[in-house]
């Protein structure tokens, strides 16, 4: 059901409505509102006076800066700041809190005060103001000790001190992070996975010996860069030396990179092989050698393997089926927990994908060919023919 059949249903008699409410209050975004001031604080006074809609709402997405006031609104900044602070005192049952920025160069329409009567638990939140910083969000994270997911700002992690106050974000899973220096600030914490998305040009690893804060619980990484100089093999290097307990590695460089030449993919065979516990690689760089010209010596596989001698992968070139999977073999029998190797192949996000048999640990069969410009992963053609039907 749509959200405006919702809308339309609870007009139709009071139970109809407090049931709609509950679902159209659940999940609300208000940063479509944030150039219409007059709508957000509507919908803040509703919340404040209607404590059964108010008990509804559990993730909330609220605009922390504002690009234009309305001119009735403008030289009453201390009245928009305690209708705020009402509405967020009212819905106690909040677990998802997402600030939006419109620009950190427009006036914060958040500030601590704002928050200082809620009386929610927050699981999960995300911050993009520069609003609360340095010991306000500190005193802030303090008040939420059930926080498991987190995604503070460079402005935030830039104030603040090392570490975080032990009240802090004592049960945080999830960290979504700019800046791997920066986490000594939640040195201790049981953090499982870590997104880390950085868009300086690094030269070195040694930005990422910040790792070692929470090495002990680590163990899946999705690691992001525009514009790094380092290559595959030097990352996973590194990683074997500041997080060695890794399971799940996934390395995604956007930016044009030249591909693995056969001399160097040793070392990176080698590099995977250091990370003892790692199952799951996903390669930034293309591996040069997967596209090379099929060996001369016959094919011992199954003949449902055999029937397919080049892989299609969308807007890149054929691969060489039996090159790959002995390149794919190379890394299973290098690094024996692997069971999932991805790499590159092609210049508009093709991916090909090869996994550990499961009835035979020392053969590698081909997963699948995908693209990851769409909005999922999409088979490039039917796996269970490739599988030989299993």
């Amino acid at each position: 059901m749509e959200e405006r059949d919702l809308v339309a249903l609870s007009t139709v008699s009071s139970d109809f409505q407090h049931h709609a409410e509950a679902v159209l209050y659940a999940v609300v975004n208000l940063t479509h509102s944030s150039c219409h001031w007059n709508r957000v604080i509507s919908w803040c006074r509703v919340i404040s006076s209607t404590p059964r809609k108010a008990k509804s709402v559990r993730a909330l997405k609220f605009p922390s800066n504002s690009k234009d006031l309305p001119p009735s609104l403008a030289g009453s900044l201390d009245e928009i700041d305690e209708i705020f602070r009402a509405a967020f005192a009212s819905i106690s049952n909040l677990r998802h809190l997402f600030f939006s920025a419109i620009d950190n160069r427009f006036a914060p329409t958040v500030k601590l005060s704002t928050l200082s009567d809620c009386r929610f638990r927050l699981s999960s939140l995300s911050d993009e103001t520069t609003a609360l910083l340095g010991p306000d969000m500190e005193l802030f994270l303090s008040t939420q000790p059930d926080i498991v997911f987190w995604s503070p700002t460079q402005n935030f992690l830039d104030s603040c001190s090392s570490p975080l106050p032990e009240m802090a974000l004592p049960r945080l899973r999830t960290l979504f992070i700019p800046d791997a220096t920066k986490l000594s600030l939640v040195e201790g914490r049981p953090v499982e996975y870590l997104f880390l998305s950085t868009r300086g040009s690094i030269q070195s690893s040694e930005h990422l010996a910040g790792l070692r804060n929470i090495s002990e619980t680590l163990h899946t990484l999705y690691y992001v860069n525009f514009s790094v100089k380092l290559s595959d093999t030097d990352l996973i290097s590194c990683l074997a030396k500041n997080a060695p307990g890794i399971v799940s590695l996934t390395i995604a460089c956007y930016h044009s990179r030249r591909s693995v030449p056969r001399e160097e993919q040793e070392k990176l065979v080698d590099a995977a092989a250091s990370l003892p516990r790692l199952k799951t690689l996903v390669l930034s760089a293309p591996l040069e050698v997967l596209s090379d010209s099929p060996p001369a010596e016959p094919d011992s596989e199954d003949p449902a393997q055999r029937s397919i001698e080049w892989i299609e992968v969308l807007a890149g070139p054929k691969l060489n089926r039996r090159q790959c999977l002995r390149v794919a073999g190379a890394f299973m029998r290098a690094c024996r927990s692997l069971t999932r190797l991805s790499v590159p192949a092609g210049a508009q996000g093709g991916i090909v994908t090869f996994v550990r048999s499961d009835t035979n640990s020392d053969r590698v069969v081909l997963d699948g060919s995908y693209n990851l410009e769409g909005p999922g992963w999409w088979k490039a053609y039917n796996i269970r023919e490739v599988r030989g039907g299993s």
